[in-house]
């Protein structure tokens, strides 16, 4: 496996590889030279405007200006987003529910642009089986994954068929529209979205459809729980 770079490591190659000096990528970047220098030096951290100012100045794109992004990111929270999400995907379809889990892509946001539905054959994205979402999305909430719902349990906030992103990084919030696997008596893993409630060590799971009864069951019994952050409506949740 390909060794990652540190922050340090990537942004001084990116720099010189730019042909330019500390100072150069500092006035470029509007920061002062003893800035860039402890950022290589493992003595500070980039924030998020920083870090795009970086991108910039630098001239990079595509998958080099995403893994400056991860870099700055991982040395900001710990969180390895792209790691996470493989986790995500693989405990999706370890549960046999792996077609209603899906990557999220970033895309830069040139409008309002609607997340929409989980693209097909696209040529405007990565590849199929992503959601477009806006860019600081990502950024926000590192690791988030997209789902679709299978029901009208939530309707008329979420309809089926509705693409929805949660964001691992985040516990789940009293009273706010929840992704869960939760494992009922019957022993069968199931993938539903509901609002979360939880008292002691009782979690109800609420559908904003009456037709849908609320599911009561053990902490123990949820395998994991993660906010919705993003809806195809483009509603910002979090």
């Amino acid at each position: 496996m390909e060794a990652k770079e540190s922050l340090p490591t990537l942004l001084a190659r990116l720099r010189e590889r730019a042909g330019m000096n500390k100072t150069e990528l500092a006035r470029a970047s509007g920061v002062s030279p003893s800035h860039i220098m402890m950022i290589e030096s493992h003595d500070r951290t980039p924030s998020r405007e920083l870090t795009e100012r970086f991108i910039y100045a630098l001239g990079l794109g595509g998958a080099e200006a995403e893994r400056l992004r991860d870099a700055a990111r991982f040395a900001r929270t710990g969180v390895d987003g792209r790691d996470l999400i493989e986790k995500i995907l693989k405990g999706a379809a370890d549960a046999g529910m792996g077609d209603q889990v899906f990557r999220v892509a970033t895309i830069p946001i040139l409008s309002e642009i609607p997340a929409g539905e989980a693209m097909n054959n696209i040529d405007e994205y990565p590849a199929a089986g992503y959601l477009p979402a806006p860019a600081p999305l990502l950024a926000k909430h590192p690791g988030c994954f997209g789902f679709i719902l299978p029901d009208d349990s939530m309707a008329p906030r979420f309809v089926q068929g509705t693409s929805a992103v949660a964001a691992p990084g985040l516990d789940p919030i009293e009273g706010h529209p929840v992704v869960a696997v939760i494992i009922p008596d019957s022993g069968e893993p199931e993938m539903i979205c509901r609002r979360w409630f939880r008292k002691g060590n009782t979690v109800t799971l609420t559908a904003e459809n009456a037709a849908f009864p609320p599911t009561a069951l053990t902490a123990e019994a949820v395998a994991w729980a993660h906010p919705v952050v993003l809806s195809s409506r483009n509603e910002l949740e979090l």
